[in-house]
Formats: C-alpha cells, structure tokens, sequence
C-alpha cells in the first residue's frame, strides 16, 4: 500500500514537473516569437523612416524644381481645381498672385486674366464661358500662343492627367521670336541685296560692254583692211586687251547672275568625247609655245551620247585647262575622263592634271572662293573669278568639284551626273545663204550702229539705220523691210517695245521679224522680248556666221509647227527649258482636254436663242484659251477664241467643237517636233 502510494505520488510529480516544463517551453517560445516581432516592427520602422526622408528630399527636389524653373507651371483636378502651380506661374500668364491658392476654380483664374486685359478688349464674360467651353471639352490640347498686352509671347503646351487633370506649361518665346523674325528679315535682306547688286552689275555690265563691242567689233573690220605687219600686230594687241577686258565684264555678269539664282541650265544631247577632244585641241597650240603637251585619256565607259548643258560643261573645262597650260611649264598636261554609275544614275567624272608648282592644301581649300588667288608658287594672274564661277556651275549642274594631289601634279576635278540621251531624228540640211536683204538697224550707240552696218552691207544686204525705236517705226511707215536688227536697251521706246508696236501696226509692218542684238539680257526679259514678236535674241559680239543663221532663220517660212505653235511657246521654250517646257505643255493639254466635256456640256451647245444662252460657254472657252495662249498654242487658242466668239451672239456652237480634239492632237505632235528642233 505504501509503496502504491509512493508511485502514485511519484507519478504526480513527473506530471507536474512535465507541465511546468512546458509552461517554460511555450513561454520560451513566446519570448522569441516576441523578439521576431520587435525586429520586423524596427525594419519596418527604419524602412519607412528612409522612405519618409526620401519623399521629403524629393519634395524639396520637387519644390526647387518649380521655384527655379524659368517657365510657369498650373495642375488642376478633374474639376479644373487649382492643384500645384510655381512661383513663374503668375510672371508669365498675368494671373495675379494674391488669388493663387489650393483649390480656386480655373475659371476665377480665366476671368481675372480677362479683368487685366489679357486677353484683349473682349466681353470679359463671353471670353470666360469661351475658354471654360475649351477647356471642359478637352480641346485646347497641345500647343497654342498667345501675345500679352506686354508683348510678351507666351507658348502654351497643355496635356492630360491620366486621373483626368490637366497640366499646363507656359513658356516665354518673345526672344525666340524675335531671333526668327530676324533671322527671316536678314534672309529677305540678303536676298534683295543679291538682287539689287545682280540688277547693279547687269547694268553696269551692258554699259561696258556696249562699247566693247563696239570697239572689238571695229577692229575686227579694221584687221580686214590692208594694213602693215606693224599695224596687224598694234590691231591683234588692242583687240586680245579688249577680248580681256570684256572676258572680265562677263565673269562678274555670270558670277552675281548665279548667286541671284537666275542662271537656268539648257541641258541637251551632246557627245562628252567630242567636247573633251575639242578643248584640247583648242588649248594645244598655246601648249605648245610654252613646251607643254596636251594628252587626253578617255575611258572606254564614256558614252558618245548624254545629256548636259554642254556649253557650261566646255566652260568649266575650258577655264580649267586654260589654267593649267597658264601656270605650268614644260611637261605633260593629262585630261581623263570615265563614266561611273551610282545610286542616283550616271555621272561624268573629269581631272585635269598639270605638272605646275604644288598647290599648299591651305590654300587649295580657299581657291574657289570669288577673286581668290595663291599667295605663293603661281603667278597672280587673272581676276580670281575663273574657278569661282566652275565652282558654281558644277554645283548648279548638281555636281561637285575639288583639288587633289596627285603625285607630282595638281589634279582639279570634277564630277557631274549625267541623262540619258532620248532618240533624236536625222536633222535636215543647212539653212542656205540668205538672199539679199533689206535690214533696219536701230542701235542707239553711233559706233555700234556703223560696225553692225559695214558687217552687213561686206555681205550684199542693202542697209539703213536709225537712233531710235521712234525713228524705226517711221521708217517701216514709208519702206518695206524685210528684216529689222534691234538694240534691246534703247532711249525712250525699247526693243520689245518696238517689236510689240510693230506686231500691232497690222499689215506689212507687222510681218516683219525683229532680231534682238544686245550685250546681256536675263532670261526673264529674253522670254518678255519674244512675247512681244521677237524671233530670236543675239548676244553682242556675236559672230558672222551665227547672225547669218539667225537672219536665215528669222526670214525662212515658217514650219508646219508655227501654225500651230506662236512667239511665246519659243520664248518659255528658251526660258524653262526642253524638260520643264514639255512637261507644262502636257500639263496644259491635259487640263484643256479634260475641259471638254464641260464645254460640250454647257448651255451655249444645247441650243440657240440669245446672248445670254451662249455666255457660259464663252466664258468657259475664253478660260481654255487663256491656258492655250498662256504657253504660245496659237492654233488651239484660235478654235477657242472662234467658239466663245460663236456663243456670245447666242448662236450654236456645236459645229465647231468637233474640230477641238483634233487640233490638240495635232499641237501635241507640234511641241514635239519643236522642242526636238529646239534641242538638236
């Protein structure tokens, strides 16, 4: 029994030792699941501390972002509630800063700027409900100006919120402005000075150069008489001085031309080999007399046929290889051309290398600048306008141009793209020899006049002159002429203006061509001058054989495209050139085309009955033949002329419209056959 007790009471005190055991357990365990909280609870403490720093420099950040920001800044809430702004805000948009706070209505902000004239003399309230209107419907987005009454210009650029907000910045363009209004009055500027100093050098030129002509002109008569060898030699001298001195005149003309923009490229088929062989035959005989020999190399790339302006290709290539025989001594010039084809088509690829003194590199980079010359190593000859203008045309012809070395020579090159050659037509015989003709000639320059006459009557014609274009008009009233020689500058009445008086003398006097001789003409007052009846324009010193041809062709019948075709399709044929031409020729007929069926359909063609009935259709007509005279469709404009003509006396003009297709076809095929001529 004891010892049952004695068990029992042990088993009582394992038990109570076990549950205090585990009392100090689960307590152990909550001390520790405590500890882990403590430190979870101080992580996070420490973590939102330095997010709390971090927001706070940011906000700082934030805050001397706007306070230093040189354009102002407004946030409003989808309520268009003023949010955030900065203190540049009330500078630039003239909203006063005492009424700023968190909250105010965009539209208190609208009406004070209203109130302080803002936004002009306006209905205050009609402009608040205007803008509000805007600003509610979400369409003033984007980018808007407006002027302060301070004159200030303030850019506006406003976005939305993604919570439906708007943001809005104000910049202060006024100075920005104010340099592109500059900048734009500095280009007019420089524009009209280039046009006023290209107007200042065509004039000064043509007064030079009248004289000139003159003078080269007289002693090329004086070198036909019977003179001594020493006379000969002092005749040759003046003549090569004056050739010099005009050479000179023409550099400036072409050079300010072109940097006004009016110089116009007359691409056409020409053979690069052919123009290639006859500069350096031109230049070997001076070659020559200096020990220098001339060799050309031409790839067998090179096509006989392309497409180029090839009277300023032969001027580039001309002033190049004249410098090269000028500055360098005995030795061995080489011209190499090849042909080379890129992304943009075929280009012409031309050196011309010259065994002369070495070109620094220093002074290379500047020698195609105007009037630039080296300082050392060639002599400083010339005017410096040579390169200068082979630079600009080059670049006019949509190429490039440069100085290399070369081993021991100087190698100036260019390249130039070219077209491709269209297929032309066997060209007829040579004009013949005009027959003996009777010539007025009104020059106003005494010395000009006579050598233009001696010329003339040495080649049988039968000649009078006359001062003026007042004295022309009263000699055609009294004699028949079969040709009249025109200065184009001339006291009083003009050239063209003479030519124009003559075509609306009617009769005789208005068959009569005029020939326009001058020293220099733009290609504006070339055209002008053939709108007024010009048959062709010279440019003085001009040649024997070339007045010939031009007398030959000014007197000839005219071809069966003439019939069609008048004075002002050859006049805007010279201008713009053969591409350009036909394309707005085409261009023009297609329009006139495509106004047929209007024409046919307009009240005038369905029936008679009075002058009112037939003025739709005039009008349409007289339109269409406006466009038809416009480009020189003499033919086509006369058809139109005629059935407008038709209409106004209310008659029906049915019987003339189906004539119309046929004479557009048939001028179609006349530009055509022109412009070939015009290019062969």
């Amino acid at each position: 029994m004891h010892s049952a007790v004695v068990g029992l009471a042990t088993l009582t005190g394992l038990a109570a030792l076990a549950w205090l055991a585990l009392r100090l357990h689960r307590a152990q365990g909550a001390e520790k699941l405590l500890e882990r909280e403590r430190a979870m609870l101080a992580l996070a403490y420490e973590q939102l501390s330095q997010a709390k720093a971090t927001a706070e420099a940011r906000a700082l950040q934030f805050d001397a972002t706007l306070a230093g920001m040189s354009d102002g800044l407004m946030v409003v809430d989808p309520e268009l509630r003023l949010v955030l702004w900065n203190e540049r805000f009330p500078d630039v948009t003239g909203v006063p800063a005492a009424i700023l706070a968190p909250g105010l209505p965009l539209e208190a902000m609208v009406r004070a700027q209203a109130a302080a004239g803002e936004f002009g003399t306006v209905d205050i309230e009609a402009e608040v409900t205007r803008r509000m209107s805007l600003a509610r419907a979400h369409r003033d987005y984007g980018v808007t100006e407006r002027t302060r009454p301070n004159g200030h210009t303030i850019e506006l650029r406003r976005n939305a919120l993604p919570d439906g907000g708007l943001v809005t910045l104000y910049t202060d363009v006024t100075a920005r402005r104010r340099a592109e209004a500059a900048a734009r009055e500095a280009a007019r500027a420089r524009v009209a000075a280039t046009e006023e100093k290209a107007h200042f050098v065509t004039t000064v030129s043509h007064e030079l150069r009248t004289p000139l002509n003159a003078l080269l002109d007289a002693l090329s008569l004086l070198e036909a008489e019977s003179l001594s060898q020493r006379q000969q030699g002092l005749a040759a001298t003046a003549r090569a001085a004056g050739q010099a001195l005009l050479g000179l005149v023409r550099d400036v003309l072409e050079l300010a031309q072109m940097e006004a923009g009016r110089l116009v490229l007359r691409p056409a088929p020409f053979n690069p080999r052919a123009l290639f062989a006859e500069v350096a035959a031109l230049f070997g005989p001076a070659g020559a007399a200096k020990g220098v020999s001339i060799a050309t190399v031409v790839d067998p790339t090179v096509t006989e046929e392309a497409v180029a302006d090839a009277a300023r290709l032969r001027q580039v290539l001309i002033n190049l290889v004249g410098n090269a025989v000028k500055f360098c001594g005995p030795g061995r010039i080489e011209l190499r051309m090849h042909q080379a084809t890129g992304l943009t088509g075929p280009s012409l690829r031309v050196r011309v290398l010259d065994p002369g003194p070495p070109i620094p590199e220093a002074q290379a980079t500047r020698l195609f600048r105007p009037f630039a010359r080296l300082d050392a190593g060639r002599e400083k000859e010339g005017s410096g306008l040579g390169l200068a203008i082979c630079e600009q045309l080059v670049r006019l012809m949509g190429g490039r141009i440069g100085l290399a070395r070369e081993g021991e020579s100087n190698a100036f090159w260019f390249a130039i793209p070219l077209a491709a050659a269209p297929s032309r037509e066997p060209t007829g015989p040579l004009a013949p020899r005009p027959r003996r003709l009777a010539v007025l000639v009104v020059e106003d320059v005494a010395v000009a006049r006579m050598v233009t006459a001696t010329r003339l009557r040495r080649a049988g014609h039968h000649v009078v002159t006359v001062e003026s274009a007042e004295a022309g008009l009263r000699e055609l009233a009294v004699a028949p002429f079969d040709l009249v020689l025109t200065d184009l500058n001339l006291p009083g009445m003009d050239g063209a203006t003479l030519a124009a008086r003559m075509r609306a003398a009617g009769g005789i006097v208005a068959a009569v061509p005029v020939l326009v001789l001058t020293a220099g003409i733009s290609p504006e007052d070339a055209a002008e001058a053939r709108r007024a009846g010009v048959r062709g324009v010279l440019i003085k010193p001009v040649d024997a054989a070339v007045l010939e041809r031009a007398m030959v062709a000014a007197v000839a019948p005219p071809a069966a495209a003439n019939t069609l075709l008048g004075t002002d399709f050859a006049a805007l044929a010279t201008a713009l050139g053969h591409e350009p031409m036909a394309a707005r020729a085409g261009e023009a007929l297609a329009r006139i085309r495509a106004g047929l069926p209007s024409l046919l359909a307009a009240p005038g063609n369905q029936r008679g009955g009075g002058e009112m009935a037939g003025d739709p259709t005039a009008r349409l007509a007289d339109t269409m033949a406006a466009e038809a005279a416009s480009l020189g469709f003499t033919a086509l404009e006369s058809a139109l002329r005629r059935i407008a003509a038709i209409a106004r006396t209310g008659a029906h003009t049915g019987a003339a419209m189906p004539a119309l297709p046929e004479t557009i076809a048939r001028t179609e095929t006349a530009i055509g056959e022109a412009l070939r001529e015009r290019a062969a």
